[in-house]
């Protein structure tokens, strides 16, 4: 049973006032650091945002620097730690849902346990099993055709839910899924701040 829900944008509001000279870029960059979303040290502001036209962060408020944040470095390494982007796929098999799921192992870090995950096809059902273990707790599940993607977010959202305070959370934009891993209420401020849609998965 899915007991994901989500907290809608605030379609009314507005974002703020901007701060006089100061880019639209670097202003959401601050307050989404206001809400825990931040750089991996030593990086900042000027070194994820050098080479960027500032009307890219005007055009896609919030939506374009978080999917600034959740992209690689270099090969490996990744901006931010504390979102992840798992990047959009019309039909995910084995491989796409194993790295979603690496995705997600990579933004819990050593909040909560897991262990490896993968798939394999199910040819009964023309879907996927997909094995993880989760809190050291070992989990089989049988994904039935259809959003292989969001069946196994939420599973793991509902063990990670059960492990303690913090809640995956998802926005899904075109480019794929951006996830974060905080309270409920920090997820409220989150959506709040950016005025966009964030799913909450338990």
């Amino acid at each position: 049973m899915d007991f994901s829900f989500s907290y809608k944008k605030n379609t009314t509001g507005t974002t703020g006032p901007q701060a006089p000279g100061v880019a639209h870029g670097q202003d959401q960059y601050e307050k989404l650091r206001g809400c825990g979303i931040v750089l991996t040290k030593p990086h900042g502001w000027f070194d994820i945002s050098r080479g960027k036209r500032d009307e890219t962060f005007a055009k896609r408020p919030y939506a374009a620097l978080l999917l600034l944040m959740a992209s690689e470095k270099e090969y490996g390494e990744f901006w931010a730690s504390s979102v992840v982007l798992v990047p959009a796929c019309e039909t995910p098999g084995e491989t796409e849902l194993t790295d979603a799921y690496n995705h997600v192992k990579r933004l819990i870090g050593d909040e909560v346990p897991m262990g490896d995950g993968s798939a394999s096809t199910n040819y009964e059902t023309n879907g996927l099993t997909f094995t993880a273990e989760v809190n050291s707790n070992s989990e089989t599940w049988d994904l039935e055709p259809g959003d292989l993607l969001t069946q196994m977010l939420t599973k793991v959202g509902g063990l990670l839910a059960a492990a303690g305070p913090m809640r995956l959370a998802r926005h899904t934009l075109p480019e794929g899924t951006l996830l974060v891993y905080m309270t409920p209420s920090d997820v409220r401020d989150l959506a709040d701040t950016t005025k966009l849609d964030w799913t909450v998965l338990e």
